[in-house]
């Protein structure tokens, strides 16, 4: 994993008409220690939805307590190689994986306790993404917190050049409004920067704001995340305005487009466990989700593990690998001559 060969530089490089973009959404689950391939094992509580063919799952937010002494700066490099392997083995591999990702967070969890725990965590999660994971677009979920420690976060996507909503962002945001209409208690977010070529004050959540509240949400509900560039950081800024400003906020629903929930969906929890684990603040987890019913050829559902793997490389800083696996040709090149073997 170590060999860096310029043809994957050279292949990135010639392919940047094909950049991913991302806005994501989420749906549930948090699974707490055991093993990761036994559900007798692992803590869930379940949140039932009617008719929407969900299998929703949310855990009880806690501030994480931790008594390890911080890792050297050795140990911390280690750790990081160690994560890297994790992640680059189950993007490459999936559940075909499993043995050797055991074996991986075993020996991080020789060098932090605290580590092991987060990553075994997100690995559990992300197992469930490929498993388990179902997406609401039949209707708003019912069940769900009804009071203001709910939020409904909607994901952004591209605006035109002169900064108008475009049709899918527009159908993002009519399933956000169906259910801040049916939690009218719960706070609204609206998540991206600004992606309009001729308009560089236009950013897609100050637009999406100004949507909802034309269509009737009050502005005193609505909270504008407008820097973020990417899915990782729609969660990671999101997470932060949250904690900051609205410590009552423990459950989100998110809203996106069918396409993005599956990998969005693991992007969020895992950067809200993450930064959980490294704030110390309360966790927040994602409870449910509601699409908007559209596809993109470009993000086909066969490659699903795949944009997952691109986003998790973000999340852990990797952006060598986030590319390789965010341009087909570097991607191909990778999983036929450079994955790590199993």
């Amino acid at each position: 994993m170590k060999d860096r060969t310029g043809k994957i530089k050279e292949m990135i490089a010639a392919s940047l008409a094909v950049l991913v973009t991302a806005a994501a959404v989420v749906t549930v689950v948090m699974v707490t220690g055991g093993n990761r391939h036994s559900s007798s094992d692992s803590r869930t509580e379940t949140v039932s939805v009617s008719d929407v063919g969900s299998s929703d799952m949310s855990v009880a937010s806690e501030p994480p307590v931790s008594s390890e002494e911080p890792l050297s700066e050795e140990q911390r490099q280690v750790a990081d190689e160690l994560i890297e392997q994790i992640v680059t083995y189950y993007g490459c591999y999936g559940a075909k994986s499993d043995q050797k990702v055991d074996e991986l967070l075993a020996e991080l969890n020789g060098i932090s306790s605290g580590e092991g725990r987060l990553w075994r965590d997100i690995m559990d999660y992300w197992e469930y993404m490929n498993t388990g994971f179902q997406v609401n677009e039949k209707a708003v979920p019912e069940g769900l917190p009804d009071g203001d420690n709910l939020c409904i976060i909607v994901l952004g996507h591209r605006l035109a050049p002169d900064g108008r909503v475009l049709s899918e962002l527009k159908g993002r945001l009519e399933k956000a409004l169906e259910c801040a209409e049916k939690y009218p208690n719960a706070l609204v977010m609206c998540t991206g920067g600004g992606t309009a070529s001729g308009n560089p004050d236009a950013t897609e959540a100050g637009q999406m704001c100004r949507w909802l509240e034309e269509h009737g949400i009050s502005s005193d509900r609505l909270i504008a995340e407008d820097k973020s560039k990417s899915t990782v950081q729609n969660a990671l800024f999101s997470y932060e305005i949250l904690t900051r400003d609205h410590p009552q906020v423990d459950s989100v629903l998110l809203v996106s487009s069918r396409y993005h929930l599956n990998w969005g969906t693991l992007l969020f929890e895992a950067s809200y466990l993450k930064s959980s684990k490294e704030s110390g603040k309360p966790a927040i987890h994602v409870v449910s989700n509601y699409a908007f019913p559209i596809n993109n050829d470009f993000f086909r559902s066969k490659y699903d593990l795949r944009w997952q793997a691109a986003g998790m490389f973000e999340l852990i800083r990797n952006k060598y690998l986030m590319d390789v696996f965010s341009y087909d040709p570097a991607y191909d090149y990778y999983m036929k001559h450079m994955k790590p073997k199993l």
